[in-house]
């Protein structure tokens, strides 16, 4: 009776919670940033922390229901960093189609929101992707596109990585069109100032209207660092891995070796060993905090071993340096360039 009765709690919360997303996407404003999807497809969205995942998952939402394929109440979406969900183990997530079962009639379309909180998740989407649900997951690790994980999810998932927005979509967030010939009108002098802000804050959306953009941009690095790498895989070390991303960031331009990085870290009086300091640049990696590039020309081991790295956006990097202007803009071009190749 009792384990009856803290289920019908469970659902209770589970169904405010399904009609309170479906408000809340539905009053929302959006900006539309590119987006082409397969109509057939499930699809998984990866990238670093407040780039704008969510928002595609929203912008696909009003598409559907502009375009008259859905309704607002066909969206089953479950944001797993919401703390009233915090208490969901991976057996229980059938709760909420559940729940919607008892609200709605027909299929919904399921939108898991940074599902790898939740251990095993990849297990139910296939579930749900076998039982030929159309599911849109979004994460901030990129081990979701590891081969394993395309192994469990086999193959039924499209991944699509999301940047935070390009110089072109911070134009537009500020109703800014470029037409022919605008360099040479009274525009330059708007858009040199809109670089500028963007050169040295980056594309994070949610940054755009803050005036105190450093400490913003500061919060979300240590959100990252201290949730999506420390905590998440138990590190002990925390000065060293904070040594590596500082060391990495005032190193754009300059290609590191393996054995330099470490020199480095172990200089400061805090040792590492070579496998934990691979580990950690993976780990920085998985986490889309950084990238890293090898030289086209050197030998196999080479590549591994020393590459020239970069931070995912310009707001990140820039928190780390002074005279910032030459890595500032390297760091632009091979973002640029990663994004598009």
């Amino acid at each position: 009776m009792h384990q009856l009765t803290e289920q019908i709690m469970e659902k209770r919360v589970l169904k405010s919670l399904i009609v309170e997303k479906q408000k809340e996407i539905a009053s929302i404003q959006l900006i539309e940033r590119p987006l082409e999807l397969e109509t057939t497809g499930n699809y998984i969205f990866i990238g670093i922390r407040r780039a704008g995942k969510s928002y595609l998952l929203y912008q696909h939402i009003h598409g559907l229901i502009k375009s008259g394929q859905a309704t607002i109440n066909d969206i089953l979406y479950i944001n797993f960093e919401d703390e009233r969900i915090s208490f969901l183990k991976v057996e229980e997530l059938n709760l909420f189609l559940e729940c919607y079962q008892e609200m709605y009639t027909g299929k919904p379309l399921i939108y898991l929101d940074e599902v790898q909180n939740i251990e095993g998740w990849e297990k139910f989407a296939r579930r749900l992707a076998d039982s030929k649900y159309k599911v849109f997951i979004t994460g901030s690790n990129a081990k979701m596109l590891s081969r394993e994980m395309h192994t469990t999810l086999g193959g039924r998932f499209i991944a699509k990585e999301v940047f935070p927005f390009s110089f072109k979509e911070y134009l537009t967030f500020h109703h800014v069109t470029l037409e022919r010939n605008w360099e040479y009108g009274d525009l330059r002098t708007q858009v040199v100032k809109l670089f500028q802000d963007y050169f040295y804050y980056g594309g994070f959306a949610e940054s755009f209207t803050i005036k105190d953009k450093r400490s913003w941009l500061n919060a979300l690095y240590q959100n990252i660092l201290l949730g999506d790498v420390i905590s998440r895989n138990d590190i002990r070390n925390e000065n060293a891995i904070r040594i590596i991303v500082k060391k990495l960031a005032e190193s754009v331009m300059q290609p590191s070796s393996l054995a330099r990085i470490k020199n480095v870290v172990d200089s400061t009086g805090t040792t590492v060993s070579r496998n934990t300091l691979v580990d950690y640049i993976q780990l920085l990696t998985d986490a889309y905090l950084v990238f890293g590039i090898s030289n086209f020309s050197d030998k196999l081991s080479d590549k591994e071993t020393f590459k020239k790295r970069y931070l995912f956006d310009n707001g990140l990097l820039n928190n780390f340096l002074f005279d910032p202007e030459t890595r500032l803009l390297e760091n632009m071009v091979a973002l640029n360039l990663k994004q598009k190749h």
